[in-house]
């Protein structure tokens, strides 16, 4: 099992949560402090306060396998589209000879 964030998902859950973590800008408060997450021996924190990701889980092998199937749909509308393209430029050049 893998944690997802965003539309992909990754096997390592240190990974995950520093690339979910990272998304994150800082922001300049009122009073002109920078407030931003930190990263401390694999830990995120926030004011040093720690900070905790929910995140999805996710099956890397069944993301795999969808994109496969999606893709196998898919390609065949592609090579139609591309072939009637090709006959639509063939009789646009036999009509204008």
């Amino acid at each position: 099992m893998g944690l997802q964030v965003g539309h992909t998902c990754y096997a390592d859950e240190e990974l995950a949560k520093n690339v979910y973590f990272s998304q994150v800008p800082p922001v300049i408060t009122e009073d002109g402090k920078l407030q931003q997450l930190q990263s401390i021996n694999g830990k995120w924190y926030l004011n040093s306060v720690e900070v905790k990701a929910n995140l999805p889980f996710c099956d890397p092998v069944a993301n795999y396998k969808q994109g496969y199937e999606m893709v196998g749909l898919l390609l065949p509308t592609a090579v139609v589209l591309f072939g009637a393209k090709l006959i639509v430029d063939m009789f646009k050049d036999w009509l204008k000879d």
